[in-house]
């Protein structure tokens, strides 16, 4: 009974210290990419090329990988000839119609398997797009699941991007820091990786208050030149500009 009072006591002075913590004092952090992607594909095709290789940057637009998709693409030259046909055999129903030769339902039928012909061809197509990976937005492989040669395995993510460009600082804070703590607001952060410390701006609250630790979560955004700034790099945040600030 005394071991566990004294833990929840020990806890609650935890708790105490951080809920009142001086607000010059330097609060945690960690980095974290704004823009990230785990990629997966319905395709079940041939890896064909692998342009990249894990912790490799890339730009957005760069062809990361291709498949070999020569089936499906010959299923899609057949699937466009089906559409053809079935679009030469509604112009001649047109025709017959306009001669009274034929009756409105036989049209329709060759028109509604023109519509089918066409979202068969659409449907192979959007296949076709996913026969290359193209980089969403500039960044880094952060995972690579699989080599030239191999086979992929629809619905199964392959691949794992992070962008570099744009990053987001999450702060953990004690929660009475809400009542000063405003988005816009500006402050410095400490690299531990690096050493440097970067420029930051406040721009979302959290939306609720731990009630253990009695801390709030603070997202900022990573501003000024970001070069040699990862993901998952840790540091300390102060806030002394805001002292003159605090109610």
């Amino acid at each position: 009974m005394k071991r566990v009072q004294s833990i929840s006591l020990i806890a609650w002075i935890f708790t105490a210290s951080v809920a009142h913590a001086d607000i010059s004092a330097p609060v945690r952090g960690i980095i974290r990419a704004i823009d990230q992607a785990s990629i997966s594909t319905e395709l079940t095709a041939r890896v064909s090329a692998v342009h990249v290789r894990e912790g490799e940057a890339f730009k957005a637009g760069d062809v990361i990988i291709e498949f070999d998709c020569r089936r499906q693409l010959a299923t899609l030259a057949a699937a466009d000839a089906q559409q053809l046909e079935m679009q030469l055999s509604v112009d001649k129903f047109r025709m017959l119609q306009r001669a009274q030769s034929v009756g409105k339902n036989d049209l329709e039928v060759a028109e509604a398997r023109l519509l089918k012909a066409k979202a068969e061809s659409d449907a192979l197509r959007s296949q076709i797009d996913q026969c290359r990976v193209v980089a969403p937005f500039d960044g880094r492989v952060l995972e690579l699941g699989l080599h030239r040669h191999e086979t992929v395995q629809p619905g199964k993510p392959f691949l794992s991007l992070v962008g570099i460009a744009s990053l987001e600082l999450d702060l953990i804070v004690p929660s009475e820091w809400v009542r000063w703590i405003k988005p816009g607001m500006t402050f410095d952060f400490d690299v531990e990786e690096t050493r440097r410390p970067i420029k930051a701006r406040v721009t979302r609250i959290g939306a609720a208050v731990d009630p253990i630790s009695q801390t709030v979560k603070v997202s900022s955004a990573v501003l000024g030149d970001v070069t040699g700034i990862l993901p998952g790099m840790s540091g300390s945040a102060v806030f002394a500009d805001a002292l003159e600030k605090r109610p």
